[in-house]
């Protein structure tokens, strides 16, 4: 943390003192060299991407950059089967690939079909190389970044902004995950589990949530806050998902950034080419869990939010032929619909905290039929 903390405090320093025409320069070096020294292996895998994607932007809207997108798919599909529990027994991990990979497809395929301009080489690696969003995220887009270079100022007070998420983030992480819900609640649920092993199983499933999100969210904040010490805002990752009334807001909430991406590259071209929607969610829900994980749990996780989204879209449709909110309060409404969508969510997570498919039916065996009272 302490080496972290004054290779930021260099970068920062050596980024406002050096002229504007150099400050990419400096977040390039600092993103190559922070990769390539915690993992040579994963800056090495990026910088082969990014070579890969420069080479397709050179002739958009012919083969190249067609082939350009299957090398990269390809790439992460392989990636993905000899990671989290490959046929290797120590599992292949690239810091951040599975970040700029969707940087990537989203890059050549916006140059091909929505006619995107090719940037400088400069502004193209800095956008690979943005070290506060390389390892966490968020996934933001090229023409944002581009947009956010333009309009970069030494402005103190969006420093002291910065500095704030930076330090609420932490905060996150280390207060609210590790010591509160892995530490004190830990505590708590193996208490629980002697007396009331139904209502500890759905708590450690809570407690798996809570975990993820305050995890997620609390280093999201910090890249976010260290991004905007820079003079460069990117987009929002979470936005009080725990809080949404049904399933759809509960994704346009939780991973914004990646719950956008596919709704670009997936949701949206399936929709228009098969004209159905259940099909469009599925394959959505799928992407999301192939970026998370190639096994047989993630596919049942994917399976069980699309069975949630398209349940609630039926039901949408049959509650919009009826006037609810003329004779049921419409705060009684939300809380019954939230409640309803955080505890979906939570059972949802009992399928990917555990190893495998059978664990997960045990889980769920002893959180229906065990004990909560």
């Amino acid at each position: 943390m302490t080496l972290s903390i004054c290779g930021f405090t260099l970068v920062f320093l050596l980024y406002w003192t050096v002229p504007s025409r150099w400050k990419e320069v400096v977040l390039i070096a600092a993103g190559v060299i922070g990769l390539s020294w915690y993992s040579p292996s994963a800056a090495l895998a990026t910088t082969s991407l990014v070579i890969v994607v420069w080479v397709g932007l050179q002739r958009p809207k012919r083969p190249l950059d067609l082939v350009s997108v299957a090398l990269v798919a390809t790439a992460f599909l392989t990636y993905k089967l000899f990671a989290n529990g490959g046929p290797f027994e120590r599992p292949l991990i690239l810091v951040g690939f599975a970040y700029a990979v969707p940087r990537a497809v989203h890059v050549l395929l916006d140059a091909r079909y929505r006619g995107t301009q090719r940037p400088s080489l400069r502004v193209f690696l800095a956008y690979f190389w943005f070290f506060p969003t390389l390892a966490i995220g968020p996934i933001h887009r090229l023409d944002e970044f581009e947009r956010e270079i333009r309009r970069r100022r030494l402005d103190i007070q969006q420093i002291g902004l910065g500095l704030e998420r930076i330090l609420v983030g932490l905060a996150s992480v280390k207060l609210i995950a590790d010591w509160l819900v892995s530490s004190r609640l830990d505590i708590i649920l193996g208490n629980l589990a002697v007396t009331r092993d139904g209502a500890a199983a759905f708590g450690r499933s809570i407690q798996y949530g809570l975990n993820l999100y305050f995890q997620f969210a609390g280093w999201t904040a910090v890249a976010i806050g260290m991004a905007a010490t820079l003079g460069i805002r990117v987009a929002e990752n979470f936005h009080r998902p725990f809080a949404q009334p049904n399933l759809a807001a509960f994704w346009r909430s939780w991973h914004i950034t990646l719950t956008r991406w596919t709704n670009s590259y997936v949701f949206q071209p399936v929709a228009a080419q098969t004209r159905r929607p259940f099909l469009a969610i599925t394959a959505t829900m799928f992407s999301i869990a192939l970026w998370h994980e190639f096994s047989a749990r993630y596919v049942c996780w994917a399976c069980w939010h699309a069975g949630g989204l398209l349940a609630h879209r039926m039901f949408r449709r049959l509650t919009n032929r009826f006037e609810w909110g003329a004779w049921i309060p419409a705060p009684a409404v939300r809380l019954v619909s939230t409640s309803l969508t955080v505890s979906f969510v939570f059972l949802g997570f009992t399928i990917t905290r555990v190893a495998s498919i059978g664990d997960a039916f045990d889980e769920f065996q002893t959180i229906f039929t065990g004990r909560y009272l």
